[in-house]
């Protein structure tokens, strides 16, 4: 994409994030790498860390400079994005939205190569056997497009479930198709006749957001799909028509959904929360076959409306400010489309991005100088390495939030004085003047690291041809009779991957939030819990 430079964006990013120079650091850990105090702790509570470091064996690996954001990023900040405008190239003044329009969602999906090629599902039939659904993306570039493809895979495999356990007479249109090729268990299920058609609608209505316009004819449909879009939309009473559809579908949803929705009131589904948004916007248009802007149905999970007021109100009083809580339940996309757009604004010098996994470690738990040169060797030393962002705070700090757990974010954002006290508490003190916050505790954060079900103990590093660092020899202060095998840390970029690795601690002080500790999620769902930070990179 072709940048902006506007001159304040950068000293802003500068101050407001930490430096981390090239240099090697330890990726996972050992129970022999702990200190006395952390070993102590272990015994007496019987915390298992040996069990839970075993999931992530240590690794030495090299990265680059990089830095990081001091703060997960805000809903402030996160507003200015969806709001901003292009330079109109003609007057000067504002033109369209960059999160309206097409360019950034296929650069992403497709440039930068985060799309998914393929992802399996599955569902727990009534009888209780489990059902695997394909979603097939190869054909998609471009991340709008494959969202709405992702909800319709969604609702049209929750709804063959219903539609099962119903009685005869039932009124859908789906059934399923063994694949004759393979044993496995993966099925190809019909389309509902209804969500097929309203999900063509959905991608005309959007079609700003998925392809230029020149484009829109021959790319968004096959001539069978524009006959049936044609015929759906020849109604003179369309705008009616498809709100009843959107009602109707909403009404099943609810049918599946709705213990969920019971069951935990700060969690969302996505179909049911986009749908609802598309009934809100469709309600305001007067117009249905006009383009729907992406902002308005497509924003983070807890706003009411895409102003950014969110559902917990935090203007007055003594809540902590919206503006100033971490942005949360946005995909993966979403977030870099945040990274993309500060970009843009920052001129070729430098980039901005999701960090990775090396460099979340790093940063939670690796101090910034800590090698001993003697030339022509380094020596490093494990156990410099905190498991815990907290581990160098002080005696009371450290036993106070340690192991605390039920620490809920809504709770602690009643409070201002608390949040903040809690906040500093739990930083990770780099220097006598830096800081990095909301390490832990404060939500998952979202990585550019692909995860593969395989590899979970980091069997990418065994291969043979993973590149190594050769520029120094490394060697341990305990073994200094051979040399430490470093990695030049790549981050996992397998399309053929379909998860993406989460890093932190969903809405718990202490507990079980290692610096080590990983999680698998979907990218194309946003999640409650889950928010992000960016890291900076000369290019």
């Amino acid at each position: 994409m072709e940048k902006q430079n506007t001159a304040e964006f950068l000293p802003h990013l500068l101050q407001s994030s930490i430096c981390f120079p090239p240099g090697i650091s330890l990726l996972g850990s050992r129970l022999s790498y702990l200190d006395e105090r952390i070993l102590e702790l272990n015994r007496l509570k019987h915390l298992s860390l040996g069990n839970l470091l075993d999931q992530t064996p240590s690794r030495w690996v090299y990265c680059d400079w990089f830095q990081i954001a001091s703060t997960m990023v805000s809903n402030g900040e996160y507003l200015q994005f969806l709001h901003d405008r292009e330079p109109d190239p003609f007057t000067g003044g504002d033109g369209e939205r960059l999160y309206d329009g097409h360019e950034m969602w296929r650069y992403l999906w497709t440039d930068l190569k985060y799309g998914i090629e393929v992802a399996n599902a599955q569902v727990q039939r009534p009888d209780g056997s489990i059902m695997v659904t394909e979603e097939n993306y190869r054909r998609i570039d471009n991340f709008v497009e494959a969202y709405l493809e992702s909800l319709k895979f969604e609702i049209d495999r929750h709804l063959m479930v219903l539609e099962e356990g119903a009685s005869e007479d039932g009124d859908s249109d789906l059934y399923v198709v063994q694949r004759p090729e393979t044993d496995t268990g993966i099925i190809t299920a019909r389309k509902d006749r209804n969500v097929q058609n309203l999900f063509l609608y959905l991608k005309y209505a959007l079609r700003d957001a998925i392809c230029n316009p020149e484009q829109q004819e021959e790319k968004l449909f096959t001539d069978r799909e524009k006959l049936t879009l044609s015929n759906y939309l020849a109604t003179e009473n369309r705008g009616e028509t498809i709100l009843n559809d959107v009602d109707q579908l909403l009404l099943k949803l609810r049918r599946i959904f709705g213990h969920v929705e019971r069951s935990n009131p700060k969690s969302f589904v996505e179909p049911i929360s986009f749908l609802e948004r598309v009934k809100r916007q469709l309600r305001r248009q007067t117009d249905p076959l006009a383009p729907i802007p992406l902002h308005t149905v497509l924003y983070p999970r807890a706003w009411s409306n895409p102003q950014g007021e969110g559902q917990a109100r935090g203007f007055v009083g003594p809540n902590v400010p919206w503006l100033q809580r971490p942005v949360t339940g946005i995909t993966l996309y979403e977030a870099l489309g945040y990274c993309t757009w500060l970009s843009t604004k920052i001129g070729w010098e430098y980039s901005v991005t999701l960090l990775n996994e090396a460099e979340y470690e790093r940063a939670a738990g690796w101090p910034r100088d800590v090698v001993d040169e003697r030339p022509p060797e380094v020596m490093v030393d494990g156990r410099m390495k905190d498991i815990f962002p907290w581990q160098r705070t002080t005696e009371h700090d450290f036993n106070y939030f340690f192991g605390r757990e039920g620490q809920e974010l809504e709770t602690l954002y009643s409070n201002k004085r608390r949040y903040q006290q809690v906040l500093e508490s739990t930083a990770r003190i780099v220097s006598n003047t830096e800081k990095l916050y909301m390490l832990l505790g404060f939500g998952w954060q979202w990585t550019q690291d692909r995860f593969n079900e395989n590899e979970r103990k980091y069997n990418r590093f065994q291969d043979i041809d993973y590149r190594r660092y050769t520029d120094k020899v490394y060697k341990d202060v305990d073994r200094t009779d051979q040399a430490l095998e470093v990695f030049l840390y790549e981050s996992n970029k397998n399309q053929k991957n379909s998860y993406f690795v989460a890093r932190g601690a969903p809405d718990i002080i202490g507990g079980p939030g290692l610096t080590t500790r990983r999680f698998a999620l979907y990218p194309m769902r946003g999640y409650h819990n889950v928010g992000f930070r960016w890291v900076l990179k000369k290019n």
